[in-house]
């Protein structure tokens, strides 16, 4: 057996002080299983909620707290693989246009390669990514699968790329008529997506926390895309605007603040303390910073109808929240018991650095690219990058416990987590990375001798995402072969 195997620790945790035990049930399961060698020691049963069944998944280098979850609601390993490939190939076409285009980012921040990398960042990756992560994040925290799952993630995975894909085109050909049709396909995207879960989570007992975090970080989806096609319709000639600069501005705050800003935080909430096996961000800061995000962007988009000084400075204060759950989020990756550093932490922290350094640039200088490249690349791309390689190996592996239970092969071999995506493919992807976005800084600042050198590494970076994440889900299809 693996390590994975003979480590998985089954409990019912106790309150604080009298320790975890295995409960009949759990310990049956265990026997079963023949996972004789449960190492209960490594459980903190102060970051287990009394009463929850789950297990520590203790590896030699990894421990994974599953206590509070429906791990058994989590929909096919190919409903979030599909989300996530494609993301991973709107990244190689970001890449590609880099290469071709790469010097004309430079220009101003409304040029037509800066408009259309920014929509194949935010709606062909990270609506990809946070869609698929929804998708199997929501029915394990609320224990209930989402609606029809294979159609509707189909649906939506659609509609998002070829949205993207339309969306992108308008803005790089100057063609009205695509950009209609991608605003068109993005909504319906996020409609068919945001109707599922609010069914899913309909008459359910949700934790106050993830209904917030997750329910206005989804909320905000709705002023972005309104805004977006407002804007849409002024670059069309159907509507005036009297100032399109600001509604830019704003419809990139509530996309990048509030949609990403809100959501991707919240995942990190969920994900962190249970990959990492770390305490929790306190509990009033994660019931606080999205409302309080959603009512200062609220106040921000009120300037274009009121000119205060308040409201336009409330995005400032929106600014400093982030910044202040980044920080939270580095302190207790820092204060975990297993200060092992691996390359998913290397990718997340490296993205939160981008978010800080982004933050104090903006405060004191007007570089919008540099800001841009930081917050967008440096930030969105790099933090789900972390995210996808922790998560997508577990998922591979836990489906694949799944089924050794259903089909009672308790003597399978099946590969450890690290099999999937290996740690020295996941760094060297890092050192690409981190190449590709110092390259892309350095751009704003000096001229390249070889202007195609950043898209080139940035190719580089992407292909390498693709390719890890089409392995593991190959070895995971092989795994099934050879052993069910």
């Amino acid at each position: 057996m693996s390590d994975e195997q003979r480590r998985v620790v089954l409990f019912q945790a106790q309150p604080a002080g009298q320790g975890p035990f295995l409960c009949p049930s759990a310990l049956s399961f265990a026997h079963i299983a023949g996972l004789h060698h449960a190492h209960s020691a490594l459980l903190d049963t102060k970051t287990v909620p009394a009463g929850r069944i789950g297990f520590v998944l203790a590896g030699p280098s990894q421990v994974i707290n599953t206590s509070g979850l429906s791990l058994e609601q989590a929909p096919p390993l190919f409903v979030p693989f599909k989300f996530f490939f494609s993301a991973a190939l709107f990244s190689v076409a970001i890449g590609l246009l880099l290469i071709f285009n790469g010097q004309d980012l430079y220009s101003s921040r409304w040029s037509p390669l800066a408009l259309t990398l920014t929509h194949l960042v935010t709606v062909g990756f990270l609506a990809q990514v946070m869609t698929g992560a929804m998708f199997q994040l929501l029915p394990v925290v609320v224990g209930t699968p989402l609606p029809s799952v294979m159609l509707v993630s189909s649906i939506v995975n659609l509609c998002l790329a070829l949205g993207a894909i339309s969306l992108s085109s308008g803005f790089l050909f100057f063609n009205h008529e695509l950009l209609m049709l991608g605003a068109v396909l993005i909504s319906v995207g996020f409609s068919v997506f945001l109707v599922a879960a609010s069914l899913t989570i309909k008459g359910k007992s949700v934790p106050i926390k993830i209904t917030l975090q997750l329910g206005l970080g989804w909320f905000s989806v709705i002023p972005t895309a309104l805004l977006g096609i407002l804007l849409v319709l002024a670059l069309a000639g159907k509507v005036a605007l009297n100032d399109m600069q600001h509604v830019i501005t704003i419809h990139l705050s509530w996309g990048l603040m509030g949609w990403l800003g809100i959501v991707l935080f919240s995942v990190l909430f969920k994900l962190v303390p249970i990959f990492y096996v770390t305490r929790e961000i306190p509990l009033l800061l994660q019931q606080i910073y999205a409302p309080s995000i959603v009512i200062l962007l609220t106040f921000f988009t009120l300037s274009i109808f009121i000119e205060d000084s308040v409201f336009k400075s409330s995005i400032t204060a929106v600014l400093f929240l982030l910044c202040l759950m980044a920080v939270g989020i580095l302190v207790i990756i820092i204060q975990r018991k297993r200060p092992i550093i691996d390359s998913t932490l290397l990718f997340i922290g490296t993205g939160i650095g981008c978010l800080l350094l982004a933050a104090a640039i903006w405060m004191v200088s007007e570089r919008d690219v540099v800001i841009g490249i930081l917050l967008l690349i440096g930030v969105g791309l790099t933090i789900p990058i972390g995210i996808i390689y922790r998560v997508l190996p577990f998922l591979c592996w836990y489906h694949l416990q799944a089924v050794v239970l259903k089909r009672g092969r308790f003597n399978a071999q099946i590969p450890s987590m690290k099999h999937f995506i290996p740690e020295r493919s996941a760094r060297r992807h890092y050192i690409v990375h981190t190449s590709a976005i110092i390259l892309l800084l350095a751009g704003d600042f000096i001229t390249q001798p070889f202007p195609a050198l950043p898209g080139i590494v940035f190719t580089g970076s992407a292909i390498y995402l693709s390719s890890n994440i089409a392995k593991a889900y190959m070895a995971y299809q092989r795994a099934i072969q050879v052993h069910f």
